[in-house]
């Protein structure tokens, strides 16, 4: 009995080692993956506080936050996602669901948990209010392990660079979670200037290392206005993750009938209220109609955004809401600016294709109709380029700007094309293909070198010139 005793106490003992040795290795080195699949469903809730404290200005606003983030397909290791970031304000005669702000998202989600919004700037954290579409609980994850005091600088092209640390672990719900800070700032934070507004970010972030997304966000963002030399203001962020639910099988496709509804009538509605437009008040009112038929039937976790999509229709058609109002402009693509980012399908195999994939490569985009006479011609003078220069490594990949499959097909075979084929339509406004063919040049850093409209004898020498500018030498 007493040998017993012994060895089993040994055991506790030998247990309880390899567990302090298991802690002690998950606490300093962490491999973390995206594990959101196809289904699932995440909701977050929480609060921000928006307060004012400058000369003549006084106010606090709080509101409360509710994201629902519903992974709806999956393409390779891409996750196709809609997020819908509700703000209610507290005060209780501004409750009414009128006075919400309702968003609705659709948008891709790669294995290194980057947001690709296609045909779209991507999401930021904005700085002058309640960020209106809240993603931030999805982060940038490493291809290598992270490991505790780990420091690292992440910029995304346009913004000011990330600073971001890993402070440790900590344990969150009963789970040991992974504790990342990230700092960002303006360049006159810590200059201020009497001509420009200046800000300053600092954000706390949980990582769940099985989930491969935040179990909860704190983030602070503080704003001076220009002349002064203490903050003015500040917007306060929290939210935690309270629910990751998978839906069985019919209401995830009554949801993903709805949500891809309600983002084609999104799309219309903003077509509608582009400046210049002159929309009629039936064309909105026909839009509201048929967001209302859409509405028939059992109502699931996003109808708030079809609802509210009726109300900015028939605001509209009241006149109640300017042309402009809603319609996100879309930066003007120039040659030394960072060109857009992408997340599209390959025509061939639906695999998505991005930007990023090409990164130390020069990329050429040729924006094509299947069925245009000049197609010939244009990849035969490509293959020309790429036989005379091999060490370019240029990446050349066509953007089909229609849907004639057997046209591509017929084309594609005819040339022999085993480069990248893209279904281009999602590009149109981005890459500004208002005619084709339309080439543009991509160096290995993401930057635009070259934009071409129409095809001509002098198309291939200017393309050379530019090729021969921003490729090694021979």
């Amino acid at each position: 009995m007493q040998t017993r005793q012994r060895n089993l106490k040994r055991a506790a003992i030998l247990g309880w080692t390899l567990s302090i040795a298991v802690l002690s290795l998950t606490a300093t080195e962490w491999q973390v993956r995206l594990q959101w699949v196809p289904g699932q469903e995440l909701v977050y809730r929480g609060e921000v506080h928006e307060l004012a404290n400058g000369r003549g200005v006084h106010f606090r606003r709080e509101y409360e936050l509710e994201v629902r983030s519903l992974a709806l397909a999956q393409r390779g290791s891409d996750l196709e996602v809609a997020f819908l970031t509700t703000l209610r304000p507290k005060i209780a005669a501004a409750a009414a669901p009128a006075h919400a702000s309702v968003r609705l998202e659709l948008a891709w989600v790669t294995a290194q948990g980057e947001v690709v919004a296609p045909n779209r700037a991507p999401p930021t954290v904005a700085r002058d209010g309640p960020t209106s579409w809240e993603c931030g609980f999805v982060v940038p994850l490493p291809k290598d392990s992270w490991k505790t005091g780990q420091t690292w600088i992440h910029q995304e092209p346009g913004q000011p660079p990330e600073e971001w640390r890993v402070a440790g672990t900590e344990n969150l719900a009963g789970t040991t979670c992974l504790k990342l800070l990230r700092t960002q700032k303006s360049p006159d934070w810590e200059k201020p200037r009497a001509d420009q507004r200046a800000w300053y970010r600092k954000e706390v972030i949980w990582l769940d290392p099985r989930l491969g997304v935040a179990q909860r966000v704190e983030r602070e963002i503080s704003r001076r206005e220009p002349a002064h030399l203490q903050a003015t203001g500040s917007i306060i962020t929290r939210y935690e993750l309270v629910s990751s639910l998978q839906y069985e099988p019919r209401l995830l496709e009554d949801c993903r009938r709805e949500i891809r509804i309600t983002a084609q009538l999104q799309a219309q509605l903003s077509d509608l209220l582009v400046p210049g437009r002159k929309a009629q008040p039936e064309e909105f009112l026909q839009l509201a109609r048929r967001a209302e038929e859409a509405s028939v039937g059992p109502a699931t976790p996003y109808r708030s955004a079809l609802q509210r999509l009726v109300q900015s229709a028939q605001a509209a058609a009241r006149g109640e809401i300017a042309p402009g109002a809603g319609h996100e402009a879309v930066p003007a693509l120039e040659v030394g600016q960072a060109a857009p980012d992408f997340l599209v399908p390959d025509w061939r195999n639906q695999q998505n294709v991005s930007l990023r994939q090409f990164r130390g490569r020069p990329v050429l985009l040729l924006f094509l109709q299947t069925r245009s006479p000049l197609n010939g011609e244009i990849l035969l003078q490509v293959r020309r380029l790429m036989l005379q220069h091999p060490e370019w490594d240029l990446v050349p990949a066509i953007a089909f700007m229609d849907e004639d499959r057997q046209a591509a097909e017929d084309l594609l075979l005819r040339r022999a094309w085993e480069y990248p084929v893209l279904q281009g339509q999602a590009l149109r406004a981005s890459y500004r293909v208002e005619a084709t063919p339309r080439l543009v040049l991509i160096d290995g850093q993401g930057v635009v070198q070259g934009q071409y409209t129409g095809w001509g004898p002098e198309i291939p020498r200017i393309l050379l010139r530019d090729l021969k500018r921003i490729c090694p030498r021979e």
